[in-house]
């Protein structure tokens, strides 16, 4: 059987080995940008208890770093599909605030919604394993996850606190491995546009 398939080729469609994660999807945020993120979550705790899913750009307003997070949204939807944004001290803030700033961004980025059939909004990687007695999903566990893709457009991650051992993430490219497979398995390839049900 012959599959017409073509590769994407495009910037999303990138190999590890040919690029650098911590200069080519790296953002630095500025003393600026840190001082608005600061003055948008004083704004959103006058408000008073607001719960992270009624956060909104203008409960949370960021003026400029608003500005490059929709250039960040582009780099996420039209360019390599990810970044790395950088300079937000983790010991500047308590836990919740730090959820609410989280959840700020993720509004400048996009719409925030449920990461599971649960309705987390926000989910902790840890190991909970040990504490209870029915069986727990991967990202709480100690086990090892295989790499899988999330139901989402956009996944975000922030790192509270650094793992005693492991916690190392990975990512790769799912337009790479679509070219790869279009150029040496093309009725594989061919299977990923026949659609497929996924059971939840």
């Amino acid at each position: 059987m012959q599959h017409d398939l073509l590769p994407v080729n495009c910037r999303a469609a990138w190999k590890g080995s040919e690029i650098n994660y911590m200069h080519d999807g790296l953002v630095q945020l500025s003393t600026t940008e840190l001082n608005e993120i600061d003055a948008a979550l004083a704004a959103l705790k006058r408000l008073g208890e607001v719960d992270l899913p009624a956060i909104n750009r203008d409960s949370f307003p960021l003026p400029q770093l608003g500005t490059r997070l929709k250039e960040i949204a582009d780099e996420l939807r039209f360019g390599r599909g990810f970044v790395l944004i950088r300079g937000l001290q983790r010991s500047h803030y308590e836990i919740d605030d730090l959820a609410r700033i989280y959840c700020g961004i993720g509004m400048h980025l996009g719409q925030v919604i449920p990461q599971s059939g649960d309705g987390e909004l926000l989910g902790h990687v840890m190991n909970i394993s040990d504490l209870v007695d029915e069986p727990v999903r991967g990202y709480r566990s100690d086990q090892a996850m295989n790499m899988h893709s999330d139901g989402h457009d956009v996944v975000g991650l922030l790192c509270l606190t650094e793992a005693k051992a492991g916690g190392t993430s990975c990512i790769s490219s799912a337009a790479a491995i679509h070219d790869r497979m279009v150029s040496e398995r093309p009725d594989l390839a061919a299977e990923l546009y026949a659609g497929m049900k996924i059971a939840r």
